[in-house]
């Protein structure tokens, strides 16, 4: 189990809570790497939620530019391996005897293969449909997951000018899973989204649909949101503006949030000569060549000390310390019922090394074999960037 001691701050952080303030889940998110999921790991952290995805068109439709979408990958879908541990999950007991929920995001890629959002009333939006209703049934995902998302940060992943067949589209999918749910009796909620940036992107056609509909179809339960900074004064900003400018008073959930932007800013800043001198690096080196020097001593059993980690970001006066409460304070004040943060990162083979331009998303996991290599156990050694208030956070709520 994980060491439950806490620093000061944590101390702080558990005392000063509020036991009138919104109750908060807190889980692990993977992505698309469901087929990682380790119940172990899930077990020694102490997670409630574990949340992942797929890309319903890359994986299970086929698509030409002739014919449009013409056909249900039905094999694809019957074999989809990954799906195995992520059902499995659910099996994991969390430290009080209950169980693991499941969230599960349907991506719904329509800029795939510039496949595009199928037509009202055409044989491709009749096949998206059969193809997600397909991927339910099988292993019979429809009856263990506890929350399902329609939709992986649509404004990214749909043509702006198809906002109308999204619009038809979406309405569609959310009537569909509907009658899905009382032909299975499934009893998952149905939420939609995730939307990211959302108080940057305020003009954005397609975000603001969604934000429309899940505040008038009362078939939906949720929003789904995605929250990355790049300034710690924003965290509230994308759920202000959800809450009162847009007035959703319905459930909202963050399956991401990270400061990555921030860290993408600076990784080719120079160490400098403090940190250089501090642990052996040659003068000029950059915080994004130490991060691949990380990287390789990790994947050859030698990784870098913990406290060599920690000194490399909180030396920095642009780096927010207790960053990560800021995000639960925020998520509590805002009625945020769930929160999933990314749990590990994996050595991976071959390395993917980065350059000055590469998004640091490999900084950000608590549990960090791919920078910081693995204990002799085989759990990934821990990020004390990031640990000691996740597993704080973890132990209050």
């Amino acid at each position: 189990m994980p060491d439950k001691s806490l620093n000061n701050n944590a101390v702080e952080y558990a005392s000063n809570q509020d036991a009138s303030m919104k109750f908060l889940s807190l889980g692990a998110n993977f992505n698309e790497e469901i087929a990682d999921i380790d119940n172990d790991l899930l077990e020694n952290a102490g997670v409630k939620w574990v949340r992942g995805f797929v890309n319903i068109n890359r994986l299970f439709l086929n698509y030409t530019d002739e014919r449009g979408i013409w056909g249900v990958r039905s094999q694809a879908i019957t074999n989809f391996q990954p799906i195995i541990p992520f059902i499995n999950a659910k099996n994991t007991a969390t430290e009080n005897g209950r169980k693991v929920k499941l969230i599960f995001s349907l991506k719904l890629q329509f800029k795939n293969r510039n496949m595009g959002v199928p037509e009202p009333g055409s044989k491709g939006m009749d096949l998206m449909m059969k193809a997600i209703e397909e991927f339910l049934l099988a292993k019979n995902l429809g009856r263990e997951i506890a929350v399902l998302v329609l939709g992986n940060e649509p404004m990214w992943e749909t043509p702006l000018e198809d906002v109308a067949d999204y619009e038809y589209f979406l309405n569609a999918l959310i009537d569909s899973v509907g009658a899905w749910k009382k032909k299975n009796e499934w009893d998952f909620k149905t939420y939609i989204g995730a939307l990211n940036r959302v108080s940057e992107v305020r003009q954005n056609a397609i975000g603001n649909k969604v934000l429309e509909i899940a505040k008038n179809n009362n078939k939906i339960d949720g929003l789904d949101i995605h929250m990355h900074v790049d300034d710690i004064l924003e965290i509230e900003d994308d759920l202000k503006f959800i809450r009162e400018d847009m007035g959703i008073t319905k459930s909202l959930i963050c399956t991401e949030f990270s400061i990555v932007r921030l860290f993408n800013q600076h990784s080719n800043d120079l160490l400098g000569e403090a940190f250089t001198t501090k642990f052996g690096y040659p003068e000029n080196t950059r915080i994004f060549q130490w991060l691949n020097s990380a990287m390789v001593a990790a994947q050859s059993g030698t990784p870098i000390s913990a406290a060599e980690f920690e000194y490399g970001f909180k030396t920095r006066d642009w780096y927010p310390d207790q960053w990560f409460f800021d995000f639960i304070k925020a998520f509590k004040k805002y009625d945020v019922d769930i929160a999933t943060y990314r749990l590990q990162s994996h050595v991976r083979n071959p390395l993917r090394l980065l350059d000055k331009n590469s998004a640091m998303w490999s900084v950000n996991a608590p549990y960090n074999g791919e920078l910081l290599g693995y204990f002799e156990n085989g759990f990934p050694n821990k990020n004390p960037l990031v640990i000691p208030e996740y597993e704080t956070v973890l132990k209050v709520h």
